[in-house]
């Protein structure tokens, strides 16, 4: 089964376009990352007000991908870079 996940060809060129993407704009990630923090921080606000365990799960869940993103941005900068 992997091994013909590992040959693919669409998987393979996929992964390059966005390797060749990442490359480019490398701080990427990190900007989008800061943006779901922030997201995570309007809607604190909002929720203050609100007071709804909507509001506040989709708050916790913008907060940690938006910190997974960075991360995971600040990873790949290097291998990407030059």
């Amino acid at each position: 089964m992997f091994k013909r996940i590992d040959e693919s060809q669409f998987l393979i060129a996929m992964l390059k376009k966005l390797s060749d993407f990442l490359a480019r704009q490398r701080a990427l990630p990190i900007v989008i990352g800061i943006a779901f923090v922030a997201a995570s921080a309007i809607l604190e606000i909002i929720n203050l007000g609100l007071n709804s365990t909507f509001l506040q799960v989709f708050q916790i869940f913008f907060h940690y991908v938006g910190i997974i993103t960075a991360l995971i941005g600040l990873l790949v900068i290097q291998p990407l870079g030059d």
